[in-house]
């Protein structure tokens, strides 16, 4: 499996350039801190069924005014998610009803999953549970606060509602829209499977982002962005953006001390936008089977097509990790 993750500078004007620093490959997960989840999941999953898509950041009020609310989000080729955002609302009671407050009015506020309709006493269908969110439990004064992220289409209306989580950002392996997928561990994988997945492990286990977020056919680069309400009001004062995202056409090629040699394409595993620093980052991913010849891969070599690498390039692909995945598969080349 390779991996190689570049970090791309978005410049209020449109243009994209490769960042001056380069993030590194996550190993593993990087908590959020606080309840909120992850900041990041694992570069180095296994492939993925599509291409996630995830936004790190804040909703943003144009120019810098204070709202009540307003709509943020992103849009990538074919693929959107927008979401409202409110100020802090709760319920009160008028007459013999439950009705929402006025929102208060706010500049900013964080797209986290602790700002989402959930809670963790909740029965909802596990691809709605947000075990984390709001809008269910009576703080410490008696108050029931209204989630600060819903969708567009299904908003809160009455206590009886039961929304899906609108969220932008990775979802735990362990939280139950993930965990619906993760298979069977029981006496039967412990005795015959571990430390491999169970053999009912959905593909879907290894997608981090929303639904809305996930892309089927996966991205290829060169799509246009387009960013809603997420960027400060002092880089983008109108409160759109738009780029498009980088295209680049790796190549890798593996060596066995045999002498064979594999080529293969790596695709676009995940994309992360966050707009707060004006920064896009996309990891490219190649998994090759080669189970068998496992003791005889001898590289990995990642070039970039019909040009040699530019510095900033070498940069990035210092990063690049190889390793090698079990599997029954074939040795031969792999299609893109």
């Amino acid at each position: 499996m390779v991996a190689v993750k570049a970090t791309y500078s978005i410049l209020p004007d449109g243009n994209v350039e490769l960042a001056s620093e380069q993030l590194p490959l996550n190993h593993g997960p990087v908590p959020a801190g606080g309840r909120a989840g992850l900041l990041y999941d694992t570069d180095l999953g296994p492939p993925k069924l599509a291409t996630d898509i995830v936004l790190n950041g804040s909703a943003w009020a144009p120019n810098g005014e204070p709202v009540r609310t307003l709509r943020a989000g992103f849009q990538i080729g074919a693929t959107s998610h927008f979401a409202t955002v409110h100020g802090d609302r709760y319920w009160e009671r008028k007459l013999w009803s439950w009705r929402p407050s006025e929102a208060a009015a706010f500049v900013s506020m964080p797209l986290v999953y602790e700002r989402a309709f959930g809670g963790d006493m909740l029965e909802l269908p596990p691809a709605s549970r947000n075990p984390v969110g709001r809008g269910s439990v009576p703080d410490t004064e008696g108050r029931v606060w209204l989630p600060n992220i819903e969708s567009v289409t299904q908003p809160i209306r009455n206590r009886n509602d039961m929304p899906p989580t609108t969220g932008f950002g990775v979802l735990p392996a362990h939280w139950p829209a993930r965990l619906q997928h993760g298979g069977t561990y029981d006496d039967a994988w412990r005795n015959t499977r571990h430390p491999l997945p169970p053999e009912d492990l959905d593909p879907r286990f290894w997608q981090i982002a929303p639904l809305e977020q996930q892309v089927n056919g996966r991205l290829s680069g060169g799509e246009t962005v387009t960013l809603l309400n997420v960027t400060r009001p002092d880089l983008v004062p109108g409160g759109r953006l738009k780029f498009r995202l980088p295209k680049v056409s790796l190549v890798c090629e593996t060596r066995f001390y045999d002498g064979t040699r594999v080529h293969t394409r790596p695709v676009i595993h995940t994309v992360i936008l966050e707009p707060d620093d004006l920064r896009v980052c996309v990891v490219y991913h190649m998994a090759l089977p080669c189970h068998e010849k496992v003791n005889l891969l001898e590289q990995t070599r990642v070039t970039m097509k019909r040009r040699p690498l530019d510095k900033a390039w070498q940069a990035v692909f210092g990063d690049v990790l190889t390793a090698a995945e079990a599997s029954p598969e074939s040795d031969t080349e792999q299609p893109a």
